[in-house]
């Protein structure tokens, strides 16, 4: 593959392209892909993601999907989702265009904010969000088969992305509490002890 790489909404059709495409990258960091259970939105994602308050775009070169991104609105916020890259596209400048895309809609649909929860092993997409600013607010374990450790991140969108300055290398146990629950609305626990919910 050497064409160009454009981006376009997620079409029904590109359903099992997508499944393959985030399953190898799991497959890569060592992560159990579960598309019946953990990841049935990607079963017919284009009937998951579907409505005003969603985003679903991929990458494509050559006719072949080599990225992929989502993104979930939620009164003020919205939650990053299935940021990935195949393997031989990284460090092109990929993951900033379709951050870029995410972003741009949640600002144009009124959102303040972008949230996500990345897998701590997904360490090119952690450097990639803190040159954007992100910054870590809580951690989480998950119920899937690997007992996920996940950061939780986010960043206002009226800022210009620009890197973060908490350090990203301190033990998972310091210095995060679980401040807010993910949008989604998934159960998880806190490493950390948690305070009172914000209001």
């Amino acid at each position: 593959m050497s064409g160009e790489i454009t981006l376009r909404d997620l079409q029904a059709r590109d359903a099992a392209a997508v499944g393959i495409l985030i399953g190898k990258v799991f497959a890569e960091y060592g992560m159990t892909f579960e598309l019946g259970g953990w990841d049935k939105d990607l079963e017919s994602p284009h009937s998951h993601y579907r409505g005003t308050n969603f985003m679903f775009q991929v990458a494509e070169r050559d006719g072949v999907l080599v990225g992929t991104v989502a993104a979930h609105l939620v009164a003020d916020a919205a939650e990053l989702h299935r940021l990935y890259l195949a393997k031989e596209v990284r460090g092109q400048g990929l993951g900033t265009r379709l951050c870029d895309a995410a972003e741009s809609w949640a600002l144009n649909a009124g959102a303040k904010r972008m949230e996500l929860w990345s897998d701590v092993r997904l360490v090119h997409g952690h450097a990639l969000y803190r040159r954007r600013g992100y910054q870590i607010f809580a951690s989480r374990i998950l119920g899937d088969p690997d007992k996920s450790v996940e950061f939780g991140m986010r960043r206002l969108l009226a800022t210009p992305p620009q890197p973060a300055q908490d350090p990203l290398t301190q033990p998972l146990t310091e210095n995060l509490a679980c401040a807010l629950p993910p949008l989604s609305g998934s159960s998880w626990k806190c490493l950390s002890p948690a305070p009172a919910p914000r209001r």
